[in-house]
Formats: structure tokens, sequence, C-alpha cells
């Protein structure tokens, strides 16, 4: 990288940083924490096999609402009256051909939740619907408290999580589920938290990243090969221009004006959803009954839950995440998850 490069990368930073100081100050005070839990589970799931073979089937987007639908049912019959309002107000679509992503979007000033499956054409169509009809139901119309926005993907992941042991339970061929997209998941976002730690420890301790930043990592953390690292400042320096391209273009397609705090919220992201996507992704495996999950998904961002820190949450679950003892379960869980839902190929 050359030195305008560095300069940008940094001044990039600097915004973001000083973002997630005001908004998601969580991951700054605790992010050793997180490379600690991703970095032993990422190394001892390194032998699990989460192969899959994926297949297309003749579902229709109406199969796909009526079956998500029965599951919804099955978890809590009250959230049918919500989740029948999103097709007949019009707050479900679907796309094809890769045109967009799976998403829910809060519009919380218009009170609308909107959500988007992208269709492959599988039981993962289901899978997906019951994942962002989890956020609905947690988000649309509430405000969002700090161990919510935390634990936003918990919630999702757990719903997900249960959609796939009903399908599998009426014995719907594996390779229509693919269920093992999970375990693929959580294991690209141990990876890449992993593979940003260096940046995002090197700026929070040092202030700047520069040709030399990699010798002060290797000397106060740990060895770290310099090309590799110039070449992820690279990768992510790359990945904020794209971004802030992508926002101003929308802008303008749009006819909007931009405002720059929305370019670097969306920069945030980079960083800022890994670790919630991890936090999720281990709980969703640990043990609750479902009438926790119920619980908490009606109530995580509601006055119940408004000051709860996510240390003070978790131990009311009587859960600690610091402990071996958690990641044993979270990898005992995941094994058994990933055999059980396995065919011999």
């Amino acid at each position: 990288m050359k030195k305008e490069d560095y300069q940008k990368l940094n001044s990039y930073l600097n915004e973001i940083f000083k973002y997630m100081e005001e908004e998601d100050k969580f991951l700054l005070e605790n992010y050793n924490l997180i490379f600690l839990l991703s970095e032993k589970l990422y190394n001892k799931l390194q032998d699990i096999d989460t192969e899959y073979y994926q297949v297309t089937n003749d579902l229709t987007f109406m199969d796909v609402y009526n079956i998500a639908r029965e599951i919804i049912e099955s978890i809590n019959p009250i959230y049918l009256n919500s989740f029948d309002k999103i097709m007949n107000n019009g707050e479900l679509n679907f796309s094809f051909n890769g045109e967009e992503d799976n998403y829910f979007l809060n519009l919380d000033d218009k009170n609308i939740g909107l959500i988007n499956i992208m269709r492959e054409y599988n039981y993962q169509d289901v899978i997906k619907l019951v994942h962002e009809f989890a956020h609905y139901i947690n988000i649309k119309g509430k405000k969002s408290t700090n161990i919510g926005y935390i634990l936003e993907e918990f919630i999702a992941r757990k719903f997900e999580l249960y959609a796939i042991k009903y399908l599998m339970d009426k014995e719907i061929p594996e390779e229509e589920i693919n269920p093992h997209v999970t375990v693929d998941l959580l294991l690209d976002d141990l990876y890449n938290f992993i593979y940003s730690y260096p940046l995002l420890v090197s700026y929070y301790n040092f202030g700047s990243i520069d040709e030399k930043t990699s010798e002060l990592f290797s000397k106060y953390f740990y060895k770290i090969d310099k090309d590799n690292f110039e070449r992820y400042c690279n990768n992510v320096l790359e990945k904020f221009k794209i971004t802030e391209s992508e926002c101003v273009n929308a802008s303008m397609k749009d006819d909007e004006n931009i405002d720059s705090i929305d370019i670097v919220m969306e920069q945030s992201k980079y960083l800022s959803d890994g670790y919630r996507y991890i936090l999720g992704g281990m709980l969703a495996f640990y043990d609750f009954d479902i009438n926790c999950i119920i619980d908490i998904t009606d109530n995580i961002n509601t006055k119940k839950y408004e000051s709860t820190s996510l240390f003070e949450f978790l131990n009311m679950l009587n859960i600690d995440i610091t402990t071996d003892d958690f990641i044993d379960k979270v990898v005992h869980n995941i094994s058994d998850f990933v055999n059980k839902n396995s065919k011999k190929r």
C-alpha cells in the first residue's frame, strides 16, 4: 500500500471509530474477549464436516409462506396474527435470480417492517423466512435496547435452528434443507473476525495504521506476517471505498441527499456486524427452553431489559461465556447438530 492509501484508511477508521464510540461501544470494550471466544471455537470446529449438497424443488412462494406459518404456529400461536399481516399488507417480498439479499428492514417512522427473501427454490426459503420473521416480531415498533441490539441475531438464529429441526422431523430430504448452512455461516463469521482483529486492535491501541504497524502488533500481541497484514488493510480499504460508492449511487438513484453519517454507519457494519453474528450463533447452539426464547423475543427490546448489560442478562440465564465449559457445550451441540442432520453419502 502507498502512503496515501494508509492515510485514506485512517481517515475512514477515524470516522468509524468515533461512530462506534457512540453507537456500538460494546465491541470496543470487549474485542479481546470476542477474539478469544472466536479463536477457541474456530479451532475446535476445524475438523467438523459441513459439506452439503443443494437441490431445488417446486415449492411456490405460497408453499414457502404456508410452511413457515406452520412452524411459527408451533413456536407460539400468538405470533400468527403478525405473520398473517406481513402477507396481507405487503411487508413480505420474494426476490429472484439474486436480485436482492435476505433482509428485514425496520421503517419505524412509517410503522412498516419489510422482509425480503431471495429465493433458492428449496426449504432454505422457509428457514430464511422464519429467521427474518424473528427479526420482525423482535424489532418492529419497538425502541431497540442495548442488549436487544447485541443479541438480535441470537433470536433469529434460534428461530432458524427450530425451523431446521421441524423440517428434519418431517423427514424432508436433507439436500432440500441444507441445515449445515447455519454452521458454515458461523464459521465464516469466526474466521472474518479473527482475521480482522489485528486491524481493529492496532487502530484502537496505536491510533493509526501504516507500513510499520504489523511490527508493533507483533511486538505487543502476537506475530503477524507483514505482507498479510498489508493485504488485509488493502482489502478493508477497498470495502470502505465500495460501500461509500454504493451509498452515493443509491442516493443519486433515489434523488435524495445522503448524510456522511449514513455512509459511516454502513462502513462500520464491516467491523461491528460480525461479532453480533458470532455471539448470536454461539448462544443459538446453547440449550434453551422454548418458553425462555419466547420471553426473550417478546421482551428484550422493552423496558424489562432496557438497562441490562449483556453479562447481567447472561447471568440471569446462568451462562458464563468466558469459561471453557461454555465453549465445550457449544462445540458439543454444533457437532451433535451436524451429525444428526447428516445422511451417509
